[in-house]
């Protein structure tokens, strides 16, 4: 996008893509949309001028679409990416109102609003911001008492909220009309974005406190307006009990709802429901059906589960050949995740952890081979040491008595999981492979695989892996710990 963009015709953006793939918090500050057919146009003997800066394509469109929509559809709305521009033009002319968020690379807004205030700048302005914070709120308190007509917009903005902000600082009035009474009002994609993006603020406790409750707010608003990300997010929750009671059935309904917008990880979800009966009856063929709609579409959980499916004749006539080409697209992709992005987090090692903990609930050998395995055994079992101590640390500190229930139960999941890594799950030689595939499909050692058994299991071993690995996991977080890093 060029530095200054004065078109006069311009198409929303569409949503961008989801959320676990977005850049970090910030890059979302998106202007909440407007009701379409709802506002009447006030007009101004002479044409109004507005600088915006913001260095975000999505929030300077929906700012000029609103501004002539509703104020004058001749105001000159100049808008900047860069803030060192910006800051030359308003050396250069006064505009009648400037609109500029507070993150920008290189002059950032409340630098931008102290030069002004230092200026003595006559013109009224709006600092926009997707985080309050106190640096923020003394900056502007600051150039209030030096006299620079200043708001704070928060986010997440809607319509009213902005347009009154605008209103007040320009003291001028703009008329809307009331939508006509058979023509729902629609909402733009934009406002849905905003609605989701905070949602996944308040569920992950990014920029706000952890509020589960307030998630499922934010979340159903975008979903009942067909949000796909939206919809699943509030299908996860449901699923999970998590800021509502759990309820299958709604978590099915939700999950639904996305999948049949194509949205892969619903489709995912959805089978999974239909294979373990949760909200729906148990169907093995319907769970087939939305596992291969997800797994058509690259995902890889998908993937492995519907090579299982053909791997065990579950739903689906049992074919060898299609198995392992499902499987081996799955690993494929899980193992270039895991060496280009995976091993940077917590809520990564999660992923990989629970990506393992999915495989066992549908194949826990007696002795698992090695190579079936979503990521490398070791990358496993750094992952599940790694988010096990993070539960047990945050169990133990936890004062609400909810929560460290809530622990309470997820933990041992995870000790099992480990527990089955390092003492059934190897290597197999090649001459081995077809026994073991033999008894994956035993519960017990039939007399035949007794020497695989002493061969492969081995309880002091597995009790020394794992004990060597939690140390390297203890000696990691203190390392991160003195580096500043992520724990």
């Amino acid at each position: 996008m060029s530095a200054m963009n004065e078109k006069d015709n311009f198409a929303l953006v569409p949503r961008p893509p989801g959320a676990l793939e977005k850049a970090e918090l910030g890059a979302k500050r998106i202007l909440s949309g407007m009701v379409a057919d709802t506002l009447a146009l006030t007009k101004k003997a002479s044409s109004l001028r507005i600088v915006v800066v913001n260095d975000e394509e999505g929030p300077i469109e929906s700012i000029k679409f609103i501004l002539r929509k509703c104020f004058n559809k001749d105001t000159a709305v100049v808008t900047f990416d860069d803030s060192e521009k910006a800051w030359q033009e308003l050396l250069r002319i006064d505009p009648d109102l400037l609109i500029t968020d507070d993150i920008m690379p290189a002059l950032g807004g409340m630098e931008i609003v102290r030069r002004l205030a230092d200026k003595r700048a006559a013109y009224p302005v709006i600092l926009t911001t997707a985080f309050e914070r106190t640096e923020l709120l003394m900056c502007v308190r600051d150039c209030a008492s030096r006299g620079l007509n200043i708001k704070l917009l928060n986010a997440p903005w809607d319509l009213e909220s902005f347009l009154k902000a605008v209103e007040d600082s320009l003291k001028i009035p703009r008329a809307i009309a009331r939508p006509d009474a058979e023509t729902p009002p629609v909402v733009a994609d934009t406002e849905l974005e905003n609605w989701f993006q905070t949602g996944e603020k308040y569920y992950f406790g990014q920029g706000v406190p952890q509020d589960y409750a307030e998630a499922v707010r934010w979340y159903r608003k975008a979903a009942e307006q067909n949000h796909a990300e939206a919809q699943y997010a509030l299908g996860y929750c449901y699923e999970n009990g998590e800021g509502v009671e759990q309820d299958y059935v709604e978590a099915v309904r939700w999950y639904r709802r996305a999948a049949e917008q194509n949205f892969a990880p619903a489709q995912y979800n959805l089978g999974d429901c239909y294979r373990r009966g949760e909200g729906v009856q148990e169907n093995m063929a319907e769970a087939v059906q939305w596992y291969r709609k997800a797994a058509e579409q690259g995902d890889a959980d998908a993937q492995y589960k519907l090579g299982l499916c053909y791997q065990d004749g579950r739903g689906v006539v049992k074919d060898e050949a299609e198995a392992e080409k499902w499987q081996d697209k799955a690993r494929e992709k899980w193992r270039k995740n895991a060496e280009d992005q995976l091993l940077t987090n917590s809520q990564n090692y999660e992923k990989i952890a629970i990506a393992f903990i999915d495989l066992l609930a549908l194949h826990a050998p007696l002795i698992g081979d090695c190579s079936l395995l979503p990521y490398p055994k070791k990358t496993i079992h750094y992952a599940i040491a790694w988010v096990l101590n993070d539960y047990e640390n945050k169990r133990e500190a936890a004062t609400n008595q909810t929560l460290r229930e809530k622990y309470d139960k997820i933990i041992p999941t995870f000790r099992y999981a480990l527990t089955r890594l390092v003492s059934d799950w190897h290597e197999i030689e090649r001459e081995d492979k077809e026994a073991i595939t033999r008894l994956s499909h035993f519960d017990s050692f039939p007399d035949w695989a007794l020497p695989l058994k002493l061969k492969y299991l081995d309880d002091e071993r597995a009790r020394n892996e794992a004990c060597d690995m939690a140390i390297q996991v203890l000696a990691d977080k203190v390392e991160r710990k003195k580096g500043g890093g992520d724990f």
